[in-house]
């Protein structure tokens, strides 16, 4: 499958950044309509760039600007000196298109041009191998409602032409944890997510319509004469041959008539024939199948934009659009929706590369478990992002309940957070809060989020651990196995060597207290069934030998004691979570909220 499902909403806010930025809007100097896509670059110290959304608008940060050059395909481009960050620029651009009829010099056939412009591929653009760091926004709605909002900047490593396809590293996402539940992603994720658009760069393919031998299949015409960054740019349009009995592309190719570099281009399946569609080929289409899956491309819309940098023309913005009807009998939906997807380059940098690890390899089938995250409002530092539309930021906001959450941010003083990736850890007065937002666990080898600090000789370690649901905290974990509680463990060895004391459920909704040890890399798990989802508990530790007790009425209870002679003098104490739920789909992600409430480190004198 393409991607897993992935049902998730967020907010981006409106927030203030650790570095000044620009906000404005780009509109027609002449019609007062935005103008969708322009590009916004600041000059200084290093240069940096976003693109105006569909309302024109855009927000800008970077390291010592001092002016911003906006420029966008038959638009003049224009130079702001003038900078005022915390208030909004508007931006006019002139149009700029010249009439076929007005030139003295007829231009080249636009068969002519397109050769020259593939002949020019390895002068204007950085020859893969390469690596190119994005910014990716993906949205899936149905008109005004929106199913899937997710948000996450990639490290991407582009291979040669004809080698493997790009391979992508996640280097920090966000999603929403509140969404009406829908079941339409359940079983199948209709998108290519980041690793379609990063295959497609020109840098990576060639387009079909771009050969030589594929010409015959196509129409071409030069539609008009343009200009870009104070160049003339050749717009040719196509569409393929009538009577052809297969579905091509359509679209519109800008060539700089200088360099012959491709800095825009727009494609999108031919009308004429529709009939003739794939919808789905190969593994995609074996999966459909089985799952009953009846899935019709009603459209599929493509735009990549380039700009010069340092003598070579680089991605500034990829963008793909899918109308998709979508029918599943066995569960009663008859969908039509749109996905709209967008990455905006955040830099590249070529020659050799080194290999991202096994673990840090993206899955496009991983979505949901690889794009954690929830509101933050310094969540993306310095890196710039496409701005969202209003309309996209108030759909959110009216389903966020992050935006109800009064809980601060950043790790409670004095704590340490291990696998930050993975959770959020707060203190709300003396109570600690632990919030797992992947699928993670302590389990042999594997190692889930833990809040610690170091303790050296005997103590004791308590607290209330209330257990919930991070979406409904008034609802015990109900799904998978969802624990959390208290934990000792030897950090000095790679194997997380380790014992939890946790509540919370272990594959059914009964709720259970776990006591785990885990020696040389092999977890021993015992359960307990309870009625509660609160409890005082507490681990203690005498030498090598470690006790676990929880009160009931007033009454303290031993739940298990061990031997743990391998644990060092110094050890790590604190909260840990298990959040384990199998399965792609929307509602097997986890839902779980640890509060320690009444925590007291108590020390023992030799």
């Amino acid at each position: 499958m393409r991607l897993a499902c992935l049902l998730i909403l967020f907010l981006l806010g409106e927030s203030a950044r650790a570095q000044p930025i620009i906000e404005g809007k780009v509109t027609d100097a002449e019609t007062g309509i935005p103008v969708v896509g322009a590009h916004i670059i600041g000059l200084g110290k290093q240069q940096s760039g976003t693109s105006a959304n569909q309302e024109g608008a855009f927000v800008l940060h970077g390291e010592g600007l001092d002016s911003i050059r906006i420029s966008c395909i038959g638009y003049r481009t224009l130079v702001i000196r003038e900078l005022r960050p915390g208030t909004l620029q508007e931006v006019r651009l002139q149009p700029h298109v010249i009439s076929l009829d007005a030139l003295t010099v007829k231009p080249p056939s636009p068969h002519q041009l397109i050769r020259n412009a593939v002949g020019a591929l390895s002068r204007n653009y950085t020859s893969p191998p390469l690596q190119l760091r994005g910014f990716y926004r993906e949205i899936i709605r149905k008109e005004k409602t929106y199913y899937s909002v997710a948000e996450a900047v990639f490290e991407s490593q582009v291979p040669r032409r004809g080698d493997d396809e790009a391979l992508l590293k996640l280097v920090q996402g966000r999603r929403s944890e509140s969404v009406t539940a829908t079941r339409i992603f359940e079983d199948y994720h209709p998108g290519g997510g980041p690793n379609y658009l990063v295959n497609h760069l020109l840098e990576a393919q060639v387009p079909e319509f771009l050969l030589d031998e594929e010409f015959d299949d196509y129409v071409y015409a030069i539609d008009s004469i343009t200009s870009y960054e104070g160049n003339d740019v050749y717009v040719i349009t196509f569409d393929q041959r009538d009577g052809l009995k297969k579905n091509l592309w359509k679209g519109k190719i800008g060539i700089d008539a200088e360099s012959m570099a491709i800095v825009d281009l727009t494609y999108a399946l031919s009308e004429k024939g529709a009939a003739y569609r794939k919808h789905l080929s190969t593994s995609d289409k074996v999966m459909a199948n089985l799952l009953g899956i009846d899935y019709t491309v009603l459209d599929r819309r493509h735009h990549y934009s380039y700009r010069r940098e340092n003598g070579r023309w680089r991605l500034h913005e990829a963008s793909l659009q899918m109308d998709i009807h979508f029918k599943q009998p066995r569960k009663n939906i008859d969908e039509t929706f749109t996905l709209q997807a967008q990455l905006l380059s955040l830099g590249q940098k070529a020659g050799s590369l080194v290999p991202f690890d096994k673990e840090e390899v993206w899955r496009k089938n991983k979505l949901v478990k690889n794009l954690p995250g929830e509101f933050d409002e310094q969540f993306w530092g310095s890196d710039n992002i496409l701005r969202p539309e209003s309309s996209l930021t108030a759909a959110v906001a009216r389903m966020d309940i992050l935006r109800n959450s009064t809980l601060p941010t950043g790790i409670p003083e004095g704590w340490n957070l291990f696998h930050s990736q993975e959770a959020k850890a707060y203190q709300q007065g003396s109570a600690l809060l632990l919030k797992p937002y992947v699928i993670s666990r302590w389990k042999d080898d594997e190692q889930g989020p833990f809040l610690w600090k170091t303790v050296t000789g005997d103590f004791e370690w308590t607290a209330r651990l209330r257990v919930t649901k991070s979406q409904d905290t008034t609802a015990a974990p109900d799904a998978g196995f969802q624990v959390g509680g208290l934990m000792i463990r030897n950090g000095n060895e790679g194997s997380g060597n380790h014992i939890l004391f946790a509540l919370g459920c272990m594959g059914n909704p009964q709720l259970k207290l776990v006591s785990q040890q885990t020696m040389a890399g092999k977890s021993s798990t015992r359960v307990t069934k309870v009625d509660f989802n609160t409890c005082l508990m507490r681990l203690r530790r005498k030498g090598s030998s470690v006790e676990l007790h929880y009160e009931i009425n007033g009454q303290w209870i031993e739940m298990a004691r061990f031997d743990q002679a391998n644990l060092p003098a110094t050890v790590q104490v604190g909260i840990a979570g298990y959040a384990y739920v199998p399965g792609n789909g929307p509602k097997r992600q986890p839902n779980l909220l640890i509060k320690a409430d009444e925590p007291r480190l108590e020390l023992h004198k030799p």
